[in-house]
């Protein structure tokens, strides 16, 4: 069983290691104006704390693709609602993709995600000894990446840092997870 732990009370070790969840990065370096900005001071705090510290704050290639996704999305719905889009049925590779727009969204997301990149280690799956049959028993209660994360934050021994809903949920994994959300 997951061991939850409210980010008021966190106190981090230096010897800890961590894995952001993308919610988390998406509110510390994607903030959608002032949206839950208290989340995004006390996730922002604990990410200084853990550089000051210098804990390894580790990232994977399906937590970049999951990061540039959500932004893309973002930014298409945001392209979707302005006036010269509005009435327009617009789909997102036929019209967005390849726009002056999307050109710039992608400069920007990319912007970010060099930053999270800096203060970050790619860390390593391990993809083939992952035990996939656990972590597509576990989509009866979150999805793919979440039991995915999981698995892998309790095989790496990493401490996770979420703020979804689904990682607060009951699991068999006995990872810890730090959260801003109410416990």
């Amino acid at each position: 069983m997951s061991e939850l732990l409210s980010i008021k009370d966190f106190r981090p070790s230096s010897s800890e290691s961590f894995f952001f969840d993308n919610n988390v990065w998406m509110f510390i370096h994607y903030p959608i104006g002032n949206y839950a900005s208290e989340k995004q001071k006390a996730y922002s705090r604990l990410l200084e704390t853990l550089i000051l510290m210098r804990c390894n704050i580790f990232i994977n290639a399906l937590l970049l693709s999951e990061f540039i996704n959500s932004c893309l999305r973002i930014e298409f719905n945001e392209w979707c609602r302005q006036d010269k889009n509005q009435g327009k049925q617009l789909i997102f590779k036929e019209h967005f993709v390849g726009c002056d727009d999307y050109k710039k969204a992608v400069s920007s997301i990319l912007s970010s995600v060099a930053q999270i990149r800096k203060i970050s280690q790619a860390g390593n799956d391990d993809f083939n000894s992952m035990n996939l049959d656990s972590v597509l028993a576990g989509m009866t209660r979150r999805d793919f990446n979440d039991n995915y994360y999981l698995s892998l934050a309790e095989r790496k021994r990493w401490t996770i840092v979420s703020d979804d809903s689904d990682f607060l949920k009951g699991n068999d994994y006995k990872v810890r997870v730090v959260t801003a959300r109410k416990l």
